[in-house]
């Protein structure tokens, strides 16, 4: 009996942190043309300081390919004070504003060993455009 408890517990914490997760769950439509950002922090968010700012701007754009087809997935950005979410559409292609400054740029496999993809490390610089491509296998 105390198992049975025990499990109807576990069972409604787990739907709980569930639902929970969904309703926080965040959607930003990028000023760049049809990219999603999700969960993206203050800093990164298309139309609130980006909007300040848009002489810092740079833009980063990419196709990602799994043998050499159009790939669509979810790429990481990380950087100073930014982490975003994108989801490349199905030609593959991303596309994003960002402040000038270093950033590393990944497909997110949710952890899966496989496909392997190519991380990147790019510099975005003020009023110019960076393209990183990531190829798959």
């Amino acid at each position: 009996m105390k198992k049975i408890v025990l499990i109807l517990i576990v069972i409604i914490l787990a739907a709980g942190g569930a639902v929970f997760y969904f309703h926080t769950k965040k959607s930003v439509q990028s000023p760049a043309g049809g990219i999603t950002v999700e969960n993206a922090a203050p800093a990164a968010t298309p139309g609130q300081n980006f909007q300040k700012n848009k002489n810092m701007l740079g833009m980063l754009t990419g196709q990602v390919t799994l043998s050499s087809k159009p790939y669509p997935i979810l790429i990481d950005i990380t950087g100073p004070k930014v982490f975003m979410e994108l989801h490349a559409n199905t030609a593959g292609i991303y596309k994003t504003p960002l402040p000038a400054g270093s950033y590393s740029v990944m497909a997110n496999t949710g952890g899966s060993l496989y496909p392997r993809c190519q991380n990147k490390k790019v510099a975005i610089s003020s009023g110019a455009t960076t393209t990183a491509n990531i190829a798959c296998n």
